[in-house]
């Protein structure tokens, strides 16, 4: 089946869900930085461009230059006093195709050599363990250090306090509780958090932070899309977006994914009625 039988149906103008502490965290970043050794910057596997947030790159860009990487060689570090680390987390890792994860790993680390880059989730220990690790061995490099503070960050609903619970359940022997709240929904954590420890020999402790969304998701159809897939994920407010318009949008990716299966094709009555119904709604648009 040609592809051009699936036209993308009309979407949403994308809405603005910046509330107020997301935008007091926002101005909070720059002096956190500076008591901060390690960035952990969580992002969703299932949208690892889309759930960058580059509202804050400019203070982490600051942040490095302060502790000495080079502005000309991000990849090449000139005064090395204090730890000062960006890791990229790719979470949900059980929720997206394994074969991907490899070659866009690659072409990330040509792209952004500071940042280290690892896919997890908190369902594989083994992936747990692995981040434990980074985060140990980054402290023992610095053993005049007293701890190692690292900030987690992040756009809404990534996963944040869920990985730091598993994390610190991991790091502590014996049994630990349940530190952070957790939700399905975007906006649980409105605040900073107390100081949680990972860690107790090396002493490493971490900071769990308010989901940050974008303040302005783009103009026209890129902004559009863009506020439609951070919906699909729950990434944004419930309520904001109209769930058919959701349903028709992931309907319309998942026959360009796999036209072979297209609505013509698969039987689904329920698939068939959408596009039918989709079609009259571009005629009638066109008329207009």
């Amino acid at each position: 089946m040609a592809l051009s039988h699936f036209v993308m149906p009309a979407l949403p103008s994308p809405t603005s869900w910046f509330p107020g502490h997301m935008k007091k965290f926002t101005r909070m970043l720059p002096s956190l930085l500076t008591r901060t050794d390690v960035v952990l910057e969580l992002r969703d596997s299932r949208l690892p461009l889309t759930s960058i947030n580059r509202t804050l790159e400019g203070a982490l860009r600051k942040w490095r230059l302060e502790r000495g990487w080079d502005p000309n060689n991000p990849s090449k570090r000139i005064v090395s006093v204090q730890a000062c680390e960006h890791i990229v987390v790719f979470n949900k890792r059980d929720l997206v195709p394994s074969w991907g994860m490899e070659p866009f790993t690659k072409a990330m680390e040509k792209k952004f050599p500071h940042q280290r880059l690892l896919f997890a989730s908190w369902h594989r220990p083994r992936d747990i363990r692995t981040l434990n690790e980074i985060l140990v061995n980054i402290a023992k490099q610095h053993p005049h250090a007293l701890e190692l503070n690292v900030l987690v960050i992040g756009m809404p609903n990534v996963g944040k306090s869920t990985l730091l619970n598993t994390l610190r359940h991991q790091g502590i022997k014996g049994p630990t509780s349940k530190a952070f709240q957790t939700s399905a929904n975007p906006g649980m954590t409105q605040a900073l958090s107390t100081r949680l420890k990972l860690s107790v020999e090396p002493p490493i402790y971490a900071y769990d932070s308010p989901g940050v969304m974008l303040p302005y998701l783009g103009r026209g159809a890129e902004g559009a899309e863009r506020g439609v897939k951070l919906a699909l994920i729950a990434g944004i407010k419930e309520g904001l977006y109209d769930m058919e318009a959701l349903a028709g949008y992931l309907l319309y990716r998942l026959n360009v994914l796999n036209p072979i299966s297209g609505p013509a094709s698969n039987g689904d009555p329920y698939t068939a009625a959408y596009w039918k119904r989709g079609d009259h709604r571009r005629r009638r648009h066109e008329r207009k």
